[in-house]
């Protein structure tokens, strides 16, 4: 790259300044190269356009070679890994570039050392990495989990264990990622790790066993079956949504206590569903709440009450959920919407009285026809979906859906549908 093309590092360097410290980056002097590296930390701190600029000159395999060499000074390595780290938190290029540059496994490998503060600087490096890729990892193998659960131990620093907690809920993509970390002990280390007095530690501890247990019985049953201090984890996830606790915390346990039940591992009649998780997120959708804690609260509530016709009416009587949720039809968040119009739709799928009590709730039914029509496709097929569980009442089809025209953004979202399937 010509040096006229050079973005400068900082507002305050001029090109020559800038050509030095790039040189000294290649110094066999570790002093240099130091200084070279802080610089350069620095310079990227919160700014997009200087990552941009640092990668674009070829920056990062020289990073990753000076941490991957055992004989360079451990200052050098370390900065190097908190710079990999500061440039992880760019834009998806970035992350892209670092990834495909085999920057995972550098780090893995740097675990096997003895150097604490390189240590904690790899992990904080892999949560970046992990938690801001959309890039799905495959290269965590079960001598890397084993290695990371390490790292979690009751005697490690607050910093570890939350780091390898939040890494294992953001590598956690799948059935064979779950089983994988079952299969190592995860629930145990995770479940002794519920008891640390400090929510840095447990939230990312609760969101990690949410993600673990989503959708796969096995490893449901033996999370439920888990003990901490010989207190069951779902007893003590109970304990971690009282009105008390942050509410970042109330949601994860909620939803790790909703993964359980749709999992099959705590039944819908458990006082821990019925009586503990519904009624705190129908708390958590009220108004005095914020948007987004409401969004998540009202997704979770939806795929909650999603199945059983039980929990569908104990959540439908609840006090001032409905008009709740319509209020969240009104937010510009499509997070918002989309949980509403989801929360709708499973109230709504089994029982007349509680779809009529939705329908005559007022502007619901405008709300649902603008929904069908908006540019956004998730909120379009959230509200779809809205609109499948109301229809299932014939009275409703023949009154309040001829009333507000339903038919008409219906058939716009079938002709756009049927050209899609010609095209093809």
């Amino acid at each position: 790259m010509m040096l006229s093309d050079m973005q400068p590092f900082t507002a305050f360097m001029n090109v020559e300044s800038t050509r030095s410290y790039m040189d000294d980056l290649y110094s066999q002097d570790p002093n240099k190269c130091l200084s070279s590296i802080i610089c350069i930390k620095n310079s990227v701190i919160g700014s997009n356009r200087q990552k941009e600029s640092v990668i674009a000159q070829g920056i990062v395999p020289r990073l990753i070679a000076l941490l991957k060499d055992k004989e360079m000074k451990s200052e050098v390595r370390i900065e190097a890994a908190v710079t990999i780290g500061s440039l992880a938190k760019g834009t998806e290029d970035h992350i892209e570039l670092l990834i495909n540059s085999g920057i995972t496994q550098v780090l893995l490998e740097l675990l096997d050392e003895s150097e604490a503060r390189l240590i904690d600087s790899c992990l904080c490096c892999l949560r970046t990495l992990s938690h801001n890729s959309k890039i799905t990892e495959t290269n965590y193998t079960p001598q890397h989990l084993t290695k990371l659960l390490a790292y979690a131990g009751a005697r490690e620093s607050l910093q570890r264990q939350s780091c390898v907690a939040s890494i294992l809920s953001a590598i956690c993509k799948g059935t064979s990622e779950q089983n994988a970390l079952c299969s190592v002990g995860a629930p145990a280390v995770l479940a002794a790790l519920l008891s640390v007095q400090n929510y840095s530690v447990r939230i990312p501890v609760v969101t990690c066993l949410a993600t673990m247990c989503f959708n796969n019985s096995a490893v449901a049953l033996e999370i439920v079956h888990t003990s901490c201090k010989d207190i069951k984890v779902p007893n003590y996830l109970a304990t971690l949504i009282s009105r008390d606790r942050p509410i970042e915390m109330q949601l994860e346990a909620a939803k790790c206590l909703t993964n359980l039940h749709r999992a099959g591992a705590i039944p819908a009649y458990d006082p821990i569903i019925t009586y503990r998780t519904l009624p705190c997120l129908v708390r958590l959708c009220q108004v005095e709440h914020s948007k987004m804690h409401r969004a998540i609260a009202a997704d979770t509530l939806a795929y909650l009450t999603e199945v059983d016709s039980n929990l569908q009416q104990v959540a439908a009587i609840s006090n001032q959920l409905v008009s709740a949720l319509v209020d969240l039809l009104k937010c510009p968040s499509v997070e918002a919407r989309r949980a509403a119009f989801r929360a709708f739709a499973s109230l709504a799928a089994n029982d007349e009285d509680i779809r009529k009590r939705i329908i005559d709730t007022k502007c619901l039914m405008d709300r649902v026809v603008d929904g069908l029509g908006d540019d956004n496709k998730e909120i379009r097929l959230a509200a779809v979906r809205c609109l499948h569980s109301l229809s299932r009442s014939v009275q409703q089809l023949r009154t309040t859906f001829q009333d507000h025209s339903v038919w008409r953004p219906l058939m716009v979202l079938l002709t756009g549908m049927y050209r899609f399937v010609v095209s093809i």
